[in-house]
């Protein structure tokens, strides 16, 4: 899991500070993460100056849809996945997340692959607004989405 450049500074240090490679060229709207190794989507749910948002299931069709620095390979994070981009050296209200690599992330929740366990119709999520952290919501409602490969 990558660190917050706090932790890795602090001492003991952290290991796995996060970095991450914004793609270029042909990978451009892309960001890999040096130390889980996966590509994310760069702005969330295709861009724009206002983000669409999608119910869960079609979250996940969208990721599977795009195609993206020549990749057609895209899905839906994992809880824990999405979960690896928090920085939460980030103050309140946020977004927690790298911004430079991240730019223009809205500070609120984006769906995961993890359904919510036990909740039928309900599914994970990660919050990266003033309230961070995993949290969870009926699969019928609409928020963000930043695929992943």
């Amino acid at each position: 899991m990558p660190n917050s450049p706090v932790d890795v500074a602090a001492t003991p240090a952290a290991p796995h500070p996060q970095t991450y490679a914004v793609g270029t060229g042909t990978l451009a709207g892309t960001v890999t993460d040096s130390v889980t190794d996966l590509m994310w989507q760069q702005t969330p749910s295709s861009g724009g100056a206002s983000f669409p948002t999608f119910t869960w299931a079609n979250a996940a069709a969208y990721c599977t849809s795009i195609s993206l620095g020549g990749y057609t390979d895209w899905r839906l994070p994992t809880l824990i996945e999405l979960a690896s981009l928090a920085d939460y050296d980030v103050a309140f209200p946020g977004p927690t997340i790298n911004a430079t690599a991240f730019p223009s992330t809205p500070g609120n929740t984006f769906w995961s692959a993890t359904p919510y366990a036990g909740a039928s119709g309900a599914a994970r999520g990660f919050n990266f607004g003033g309230d961070v952290g995993a949290t969870s919501g009926s699969t019928t409602v609409s928020t963000y989405v930043r695929c992943v490969r």
